[in-house]
């Protein structure tokens, strides 16, 4: 290995470790407090969505018992594969575009790519996230491809790895569709009516394996009813928004990632030059990148919600697009100037300082605060929300036993997990019992029936953070008499209520 090669990778290394550190230090959020309960549930023998609900996909849970297993049980696992995720991304980000466009549009991209994943990743331990090294090897194992031929072994491994991001999220797999459509588009055009059928059957095997196994994984534990339930059909019902919702979540998207304006610009123009009379042959790979990212625009923004973590999958379009546009650039002032050298130099100088305006700027901010957060928890303090969590879960621990159950009344999993403490029922958060279409008697039954059988010795009120969903708001705990009536408030945190069970009740 060539030692220019070796000092991108420790470069590469570094800069994803300075994005990915701070996840250890930090007070997991909501999500990942959910996925790290439900993992450390899984490794306890306790089976997602029979006994656990969460309504992604399982594959998220997988990851978080296995960095929870190589760890110990600790949080620092999970972040070691959020490292190697990210550092897979990145790595296959830098030799996919610099197969094509070049060394300095490589590194545009890689930044590029790396500066949104700053921006956007928050706490970290996300869906998106994790399906980002998948996404990236579809695009590379595509590219490497002969189109000419059939995809044979690359069609099975594109199908395994499309599978891989839909169990991660169900929305996750615009690279996986963007090659289908691409596939058949050509073999349309070139009649090969055989080759097609061949190319989608390798496909559909591949992506079938995945199925397959976690369809037998849920049969085996009589959870795949639970499975359907939960992971497909709530979120059929969960998915619902106004287009107004999500347009407005598009624009968000391109304020907290102003890049997205300049790869807007280069899809436009690209597509234009495509199917003009000037059409350029272009690349495979970025013909389906072209394809990818109206469809990745519609699928992140199905919600109508602005989590910053739902424009996750935009790097990989963010990346690809960022280079091709850098290239472009490069190969027309090379060949229109006889000033070559210094031409070239003053481009990648002002593509550089695009680069800082549009997306490293942008990550400062979520970037900065985020090591501010890492160091005051060195220090034993905490943000107020962050501090929050960590005095209630220090508190639950300190309180009950490890066999005793305590029910968080709202959606703060993390404490759970924190406190090594795990629910009386399944609902460990109620977001499900206030989702209009999908919330039942029966399951407000099922809920209360485990609640009365094996009575928590504590109760976390978390409502000073309001839960609402469709209109609709769960009710303090204190406002349900038949149970309230058995505890006691023991302590007040801010506007958090610790109930406590009273003897003999």
């Amino acid at each position: 290995m060539k030692k220019s090669q070796i000092l991108i990778l420790f470069i590469l290394a570094l800069l994803v470790s300075a994005v990915i550190l701070p996840n250890g230090k930090t007070v997991p959020g909501r999500d990942s407090g959910v996925f790290l309960y439900t993992g450390q549930r899984v490794l306890a023998g306790e089976i997602p969505y029979r006994d656990l609900w969460d309504h992604k996909p399982p594959l998220i849970y997988l990851l978080n018992v296995l960095g929870l297993f190589i760890a110990g049980g600790s949080i620092w696992g999970v972040v070691f594969l959020e490292f190697l995720s990210a550092a897979a991304a990145a790595l296959i980000c830098f030799y996919l575009i610099k197969k094509y466009f070049g060394l300095f549009p490589a590194l545009l991209g890689t930044l590029a790519f790396l500066a949104g994943l700053a921006t956007v990743l928050q706490g970290g331990n996300f869906t998106e996230e994790f399906a980002l090294p998948f996404q990236f090897a579809s695009l590379y194992i595509f590219a490497k491809a002969d189109p000419d031929s059939d995809y044979a072994a690359a069609g099975f491994y594109i199908g395994v790895l499309s599978a891989i991001c839909f169990y991660l999220r169900q929305n996750l797999i615009s690279v996986g569709a963007a090659i289908v459509i691409y596939i058949v588009w050509r073999r349309l055009k070139q009649r090969k009516w055989r080759q097609l059928n061949k190319d989608l059957a390798v496909i559909t095997s591949g992506a079938l394996v995945v199925t397959f196994i976690i369809i037998f994984y849920f049969l085996a534990n009589d959870a795949l009813a639970a499975f359907w339930d939960v992971a497909f059909r709530h979120n059929f019902i969960y998915s619902k928004a106004s287009n107004s919702a999500r347009f407005k979540s598009f624009i968000s998207g391109i304020k907290t990632l102003p890049l997205t304006l300049v790869v807007i610009i280069t899809w436009c123009w690209s597509v234009y030059r495509r199917y003009s009379d000037k059409a350029e042959n272009y690349p495979p790979v970025l013909v389906v990148t072209l394809i990818g990212l109206p469809i990745e625009f519609l699928f992140s923004n199905l919600r109508g919600v602005p989590h910053g973590h739902y424009y996750l999958p935009w790097l990989p379009y963010l990346a690809v697009l960022s280079g091709f546009f850098a290239w472009y650039l490069i190969n027309l002032v090379s060949k229109a100037n006889r000033w070559k050298n210094y031409a070239v130099a003053t481009v990648e100088v002002l593509l550089a300082l695009l680069l800082i305006g549009f997306s490293v700027y942008p990550a400062k901010k979520p970037l900065l605060a985020k090591y501010n957060e890492m160091f005051l928890a060195y220090q034993g303090q905490y943000r107020s929300y962050s501090s929050l969590r960590y005095q209630a879960a220090r508190y639950a621990a300190e309180t009950t036993g490890k066999d005793d159950y305590i029910l968080v009344w709202g959606a703060e999993a993390m404490i759970y997990f924190l406190s090594g403490r795990r629910s009386p029922t399944r609902f460990f958060y109620q977001y499900p019992l206030i989702t209009k279409g999908y919330t039942s008697e029966s399951l407000m039954v099922e809920f209360f029936d485990a609640i009365n059988s094996r009575k928590p010795k504590l109760v976390i009120d978390t409502l000073g953070i309001p839960l609402t969903r469709s209109g609709m708001s769960w009710p303090h705990f204190s406002e349900f008499k038949e149970i309230a009536r058995d505890y006691v408030v023991d302590k007040k945190i801010q506007n958090w209520i610790f109930y406590t069970r009273k003897p003999g009740a």
